[in-house]
């Protein structure tokens, strides 16, 4: 498993997560500097939003191979797309204290997306870091991918 994992972000091409009209940025940060969230808490993220979001569902399986999914780990992140053409990457940054969620949706119908991918991070921050306090935000869509590219600031 471990060669399977890569030490740097992959590269996302024009058109994946770049149109601000269907992209969605969410930020969950811990403003102290003492804090930040624990390499446990990502690895437990990361395992199960790739068991529960990203493996194929029974119904799905004629429908799109696992490879076409497009499912990427790297050392503090994860992406994939599912089989509607939702791309989704979450992504530990700023020394571990700030996770950022991007999600580019092919249509406005498939927001709802969002809601599992949401619910998994929070039950999981809540199990493993119940103790940082950490703060939500929404991310204005025309800089969702300016604040993957160039990383997490509040500005």
């Amino acid at each position: 498993f471990p060669p399977l994992i890569s030490e740097v972000r992959p590269h996302f091409g024009p058109g994946d997560i770049d149109t601000p009209e269907r992209c969605f940025g969410w930020l969950l940060y811990t403003d102290n500097i003492q804090l930040f969230f624990p390499n446990r808490f990502l690895h437990t993220l990361m395992l199960k939003l790739a068991h529960k979001l990203c493996l194929p569902d029974q119904n799905h399986d004629a429908i799109i191979p696992v490879n076409n999914r497009q499912c990427k780990v790297w050392r503090c992140g994860i992406s994939w797309n599912n089989v509607k053409g939702v791309t989704t990457v979450i992504e530990l940054m700023k020394e571990s204290r700030c996770l950022f969620l991007l999600m580019s949706f092919p249509d406005p119908k498939y927001c709802n997306e969002l809601v599992p991918v949401l619910q998994i991070i929070k039950d999981t921050l809540s199990q493993f870091s119940p103790s940082i306090p950490a703060t939500e935000y929404i991310v204005d869509p025309s800089k969702a991918s300016s604040v993957f590219t160039q990383g997490c600031s509040l500005d």
